[in-house]
């Protein structure tokens, strides 16, 4: 994990530091990708790219993250997860409503 300044860059990033926002993007973009990468099932992987449910959760995270008070990156991380989890999951249910319909 980086060393914790993760508290100080979200601050900054809250206030519109776009170097910031970088540096935490850089700092957790291996992690979550590796996270998402591991929640992916056989049919879903066949059907989406990592790196686009990784935009996703970052675009759901820049979203939603600023209304969270967050004191470390492990509060950051399970954020993250938690976002990317539902990400995996909607889009799971997507295809198989879709899977569902066409039959």
């Amino acid at each position: 994990m980086p060393s914790d300044h993760t508290q100080q860059l979200l601050q900054q990033a809250h206030a519109g530091d776009p170097a910031a926002l970088e540096a935490l993007v850089r700092d957790h973009l291996d992690w979550i990708t590796a996270h998402v990468r591991a929640r992916l099932g056989d049919k879903l992987r066949r059907k989406e790219q990592t790196a686009d449910l990784v935009q996703s959760t970052m675009r759901e995270f820049l979203q939603y993250g600023p209304r969270f008070e967050l004191e470390n990156a492990a509060h950051l991380r399970a954020l993250l997860a938690a976002i990317a989890e539902n990400v995996v999951r909607g889009r799971h249910e997507w295809f198989t409503r879709k899977r569902r319909d066409m039959h």
